[in-house]
């Protein structure tokens, strides 16, 4: 059984795919499998990967006829995989040559079922390095776990094998499953016993005008798809019957990941979202007063202090002053 197994679907990116294999295939992990999903790609594409697939013994390619989406490429990836941990990798990102060896080396020794690293956003003239909040190596229970979760993609971290198949975790096979990462990682991590975090090493994201979410050009249509994705994972919360510190860690994850503010920034975006959860004292309670800090009702407008996670606003006769909120409160 291989250490890791590395899924990577593979759609028209043929302008950074042989950075992302090159960076993949010279991995220091020994006995690491690569699952790279032909989803429909274009020929420039199928060439690179026959390349590959010729010159290294490790790479496993799965064609399929037609491009099935994300998530179904993804699940494809899944049921092929052999490896003890899973990573994924998309094809027009890159990691370094150290990146799978640390994460599988820290999950094994810490006996964790998910360990993640930090991550480098590249931009086509600067980066930003996306570091850990915290000091720790390893957390547990869920509200520490939501709370070191910077967001919901799954690229940079590896997952258990056992986890993801006794839980049956797998994608949506919506063709349009933008944001679903996070319902993949909400329940892997609510599932886990404990989540390694890993220092000095990086995962690659680079950002480019054809990026997937790059693509969805239409803010409502962006915004629709966040408040499915938010309405999912409350309503998982609700039926896993989280207690009120998870529900608000599960919140701060909602904002950090989807940009639960955003969503509700908008008029009528708490009507939306709470038309599709459930109804729950606690999360309709944490809805409203995260709406009310961009929708306040004239008595509210004369003095109020109504907190939003990064910062808290101050009303004062119709005027709103904005402060960082260091300690992050609702």
């Amino acid at each position: 059984m291989p250490k890791v197994s590395v899924i990577m679907p593979v759609y028209n990116t043929e302008k950074y795919l042989e950075k992302c294999l090159q960076s993949l295939v010279s991995q220091t992990l020994e006995d690491i499998e690569l699952i790279l999903v032909d989803n429909g790609a274009n020929q420039a594409c199928k060439n690179i990967l026959a390349k590959y697939e010729n010159h290294h013994s490790n790479i496993k390619i799965i064609h399929l006829e037609k491009n099935v989406g994300y998530g179904t490429g993804m699940n494809a990836g899944l049921e092929a995989s052999s490896g003890n941990y899973i990573g994924f990798c998309d094809s027009d990102d890159w990691v370094e040559s150290d990146f799978y060896e640390r994460l599988w080396s820290t999950a094994n020794k810490q006996k964790s079922e998910i360990a993640y690293a930090e991550y480098i956003q590249e931009y086509p003239d600067h980066t930003i390095s996306m570091r850990h909040r915290e000091n720790v190596s390893k957390v547990s229970g869920l509200a520490d776990k939501l709370d070191i979760i910077k967001n919901g993609a799954v690229w940079d971290k590896i997952f258990k094998r056992e986890l993801v198949v006794s839980h049956n975790i797998r994608f949506s096979t919506s063709p349009k499953s933008y944001y679903e990462d996070n319902i993949f990682l909400f329940q892997a991590v609510y599932f886990a016993n404990a989540i390694s975090l890993v220092f000095n090493t990086n995962y690659h994201y680079v950002w480019h005008e054809n990026s997937t979410l790059n693509n969805i050009m239409d803010c409502k249509e962006r915004n629709a798809h966040k408040l499915n994705v938010i309405a999912h994972l409350i309503n998982y919360a609700l039926k896993q019957k989280f207690s009120s510190s998870d529900k608000i860690a599960c919140i701060k994850f909602l904002n950090r990941s989807l940009g639960l503010s955003g969503v509700l920034k908008r008029e009528d975006g708490l009507e939306h979202l709470l038309n599709k959860i459930n109804k729950d004292q606690d999360f309709t309670g944490f809805l409203y007063k995260i709406h009310s800090a961009y929708h306040p009702s004239f008595f509210h407008k004369v003095f109020s202090i109504q907190n939003d996670f990064q910062k808290k606003n101050l009303w004062i006769c119709g005027l709103k002053i904005k402060f960082k909120n260091k300690e992050n409160k609702i």
